[in-house]
């Protein structure tokens, strides 16, 4: 120890530079700098496993994840098969729609010429009724005999009187 303390100090006495222009120390406040980021950038090898996660996790979040994809994938693959069986359902229902109509304008038509039918043989029978007979009874036996003064037989007779 004594040897240290004995040794003298050896400066060297230069004079100090002036540095008026900026250019000229630029160089030298770069390196500096750049010193200090590495020494911020050296720290503990736990804090380095951290600040590399935190930046795979920034990462991953901007990056859409292969699961968020395929879901989306699948969800407009649902909403496009959705949109396909509402039309067919409308489809479907439109037809459905068509065939009871059909349907019924066919029924109509065969109520209408069915009663059109009824309609001209009632008219028939009608006219053939209109003949003057006059029924009395002569010896037990009904006879029907022909006179212009009688009124004619009823237009409606009800067959079916259990009917009305």
């Amino acid at each position: 120890m004594s040897r240290y303390l004995s040794a003298p100090c050896q400066r060297s006495h230069k004079p100090a530079q002036d540095f008026n222009d900026n250019d000229s120390i630029s160089p030298f406040l770069h390196v500096l700098e750049n010193n200090g980021n590495n020494r911020r950038n050296q720290s503990s090898p736990h804090q380095q496993q951290l600040a590399k996660k935190k930046s795979d996790y920034k990462k991953a979040a901007q990056q859409p994840s292969k699961l968020k994809i395929k879901a989306e994938e699948m969800y407009k693959e649902w909403l496009k098969a959705k949109k396909e069986a509402k039309i067919v359902e409308q489809q479907r229902r439109e037809t459905e729609r068509r065939s009871r109509e059909l349907a019924e304008l066919e029924k109509r038509k065969r109520v209408e010429e069915s009663f059109q039918a009824w309609l001209r043989a009632k008219k028939a029978n009608l006219t053939r009724r209109q003949t003057p007979y006059t029924k009395c009874i002569s010896g037990g036996v009904v006879i029907k005999y022909f006179d212009r003064m009688a009124a004619p037989e009823p237009g409606f007779v009800n067959k079916n009187s259990w009917v009305s």
